[in-house]
């Protein structure tokens, strides 16, 4: 249901939809209505946040950011084991 809610919109079309709902305390995708619940669903994703601002041609950046994101993440978790 949520990805035929964003249909073809580009990431930062429907982040920033997101954004603007969860001001409003208003759910838009899924069932988050909170700006820090928001937040936190993009770090546990390793969706790096500069991702509202992010155009198709930052497809690289992306890549790049998420890659790092990822590795803090198993880093973290290897040596919490």
């Amino acid at each position: 249901v949520i990805n035929k809610n964003i249909s073809d919109d580009a990431p930062c079309v429907y982040f920033k939809k997101a954004f603007n709902a969860c001001k409003n305390s208003q759910t838009l995708f899924g069932g988050i209505s909170d700006i820090e619940m928001l937040k936190d669903n993009l770090a546990i994703n390793c969706i790096p946040p500069e991702i509202v601002d992010m155009q198709a041609s930052d497809y690289e950046e992306f890549l790049s950011k998420r890659r790092k994101l990822m590795a803090e993440k198993i880093k973290l978790y290897y040596f919490s084991l």
